[in-house]
């Protein structure tokens, strides 16, 4: 469910939305992990479409992962399966003319419909896992965690992609990755844009040096980022 919109993939699948709402009519098909997600109301900036959401508790996704742990399915994946969104989905497919699946989480649910089908990775989920896992702590749960899920991950979108259509991912360096990978899939560079007008630069005056990162530190390539730059970068 993308709001508030706070983070990078809620921001783009937002634009997306909106962009796609402009010229046909959508229905956005979502999963919460909260029943206060079932209950709010959409915020006046969201785009004209017909919403409904899913109620996925955190304690399911937690058993999911569980019982992946020893599967070569990947674990993000198992994180997001719901027999009831499934469901909806083989309902909602019967009333629409294309089907756009967001990120490689719920590429399962779409990828053997029988309309034209879409799938928007943002990113090349391997490639992610591939940079945490090198840039992070052998110490730390979370690197080994990485290191076992971008075998996964290779492996998933190697066999998923070539049921989509279409897939978009964010950089070249992401299309690269799955083309290397073996996906045999048409698979398309579509970039975030930034709407210069709306974010015009004013320059802040100020007697001190000023560096300001907006990102969630919670994801590793944004920490990776600052820490480069705080200890590379800086001095």
């Amino acid at each position: 469910y993308p709001y508030p919109l706070i983070s990078g993939d809620r921001v783009r699948i937002h634009y997306i939305c909106r962009e796609l709402a402009s010229h046909f009519d959508i229905t956005l098909l979502c999963l919460c992990d909260s029943r206060q997600d079932l209950r709010d109301s959409l915020p006046q900036e969201a785009p004209s479409m017909r919403v409904e959401k899913v109620w996925l508790p955190r304690y399911r996704s937690y058993l999911n992962v569980l019982g992946a742990a020893f599967s070569r399915i990947p674990l993000q994946v198992a994180y997001y399966r719901s027999r009831t969104f499934r469901q909806r989905v083989s309902e909602l497919v019967q009333q629409h003319d294309i089907v756009l699946a967001h990120l490689l989480r719920t590429a399962s649910y779409v990828g053997t419909v029988a309309k034209p089908r879409a799938l928007e990775m943002t990113d090349a989920v391997s490639l992610t896992y591939q940079r945490a896992s090198r840039v992070g702590s052998r110490r730390r749960l979370k690197t080994w965690v990485y290191r076992v899920e971008q075998s996964r991950a290779e492996l998933y979108e190697r066999n998923i992609l070539p049921l989509f259509d279409t897939v978009t991912v964010v950089s070249q360096s992401d299309r690269d990755q799955l083309l290397a990978g073996g996906a045999a899939a048409q698979v398309m560079v579509c970039s975030n844009g930034v709407d210069t007008d709306k974010y015009r630069f004013r320059p802040v005056f100020s007697n001190e040096p000023l560096v300001v990162f907006v990102g969630n530190l919670t994801t590793l390539p944004n920490l990776d980022a600052c820490t480069y730059f705080a200890l590379e970068v800086l001095p």
